[in-house]
This record gives structure tokens, sequence and C-alpha cells, in this order.
């Protein structure tokens, strides 16, 4: 689904939208204006931090780096807590640090729509919260809208605003936190659940 919208595969059929534009009719650098993508699967380089992020400024402009690309690089990198490793190489960091690195790319292109494919399955526990909670708060910070994929019930319900739940291409269901219910889990995971409060939170227990 994400890499159909950011029109990496071509849809079986029906069309995406984006403010009113179909995404077939945009150009690349269309396409890198709109859609900040944080695949699944990451590659650290031997760059620094700051040269990492960079790069998602390049993808907007094309060419060599001016004054305002450094500029949003720095308030970027203060934006996600990274800036005191702005001199650090990106292939040295921790799994978590990369994370937001990578997230931070993606940001770096300004785009309406963040992209992130399973941007915390292979994180520890205190990472995944670290990363999820920075996302919530770039989310909201700069109004944007991110779309996330993920397995991971409970940080879904403790940060998302909204859910779809899919399987074989079908939605089985969405809206907000009352979309996700043992019924829906049943049907998209095979897995029998109870969803008890916790500290206003509602937390997904397998039976």
């Amino acid at each position: 689904l994400l890499k159909t919208i950011n029109r990496l595969l071509t849809p079986q059929r029906g069309t995406v939208w984006i403010d009113g534009e179909t995404v077939t009719r945009m150009s690349g650098r269309e396409i890198a204006e709109r859609f900040g993508y944080m695949p699944q699967r990451q590659e650290a380089v031997h760059c620094t931090v700051f040269d990492a992020v960079l790069l998602g400024r390049k993808g907007c402009g094309g060419g060599r780096a001016n004054a305002e690309d450094t500029e949003k690089t720095e308030d970027i990198l203060r934006l996600v807590h990274l800036e005191k490793l702005a001199m650090r190489f990106a292939d040295e960091l921790s799994g978590g640090e990369l994370q937001k690195v990578v997230l931070a790319r993606a940001q770096a292109q300004e785009p309406k729509v963040l992209l992130l494919d399973e941007p915390i399955n292979h994180l520890d526990p205190i990472n995944q919260i670290e990363v999820m909670s920075l996302l919530h708060a770039v989310t909201r910070d700069l109004g944007i809208t991110s779309l996330v994929v993920t397995h991971n019930l409970n940080n879904a319900l403790q940060f998302a605003d909204r859910f779809i739940l899919l399987k074989n291409g079908l939605v089985l269901a969405a809206g907000g936190r009352e979309a996700v219910t043992p019924d829906t889990i049943l049907d998209a995971f095979r897995m029998e659940v109870v969803i008890e409060n916790i500290a206003g939170v509602p937390v997904v227990v397998p039976k």
C-alpha cells in the first residue's frame, strides 16, 4: 500500500489522489515534495548524520545544497534531538539513533505525508517508545499526516489517532480506537485477545 501511494508500484486498479491530484500525473520531484518515505530495511552509509539528513533536502531542490538547506537540516536535527550527533557517522549509531536519522531525512523533504514501513519492528522497547513518541510529536507540531505500517498493536493504540486493519488487500475495519476490537483483531491476526484500559490507554492482551 505504501509503495503504491508513493508510486514505487503501479496499482492494479484504482487511483491514488492527494490534494485533488493523481500521483500518476506527478513528476518525481512532485512526489518527493509530497511524500517522505521510510522503507522497512535501512542500510547505514558512511557519512555524517548531518549529511545523511541533508540528502533529504537535495531531493527537493536537486543540485548543491544552499544556505537554506543547511538551516533546515539544523532545524530538523534539533526537532528530533540529534543535534549533538550531527558530526557522528551514521554507520556508528545504535538502531534507535539510526531510525531517528532516517525519520529526519524523510522529514527534510518537508512532505505533506510521511509513509513509514514498520519503523520500530527491530528496536528494543525503550527505542520503540522513543521513536513513536518522536513521530507523534513531529506529526502534531508540523501539521502533517503520518501513515505507519505496524504489527505492534499496543504501540499503535498508544500513539495513533486513526486505524485501518487490512488483510489480503481488504479493509477489515477503519476509524478511531473503536475500530480495534477483539473481533477485528481475530479477523486480522487469527488471535483471540482481550482489551483492557491501563492508564487511559487500551492494551491488547492475547488470551
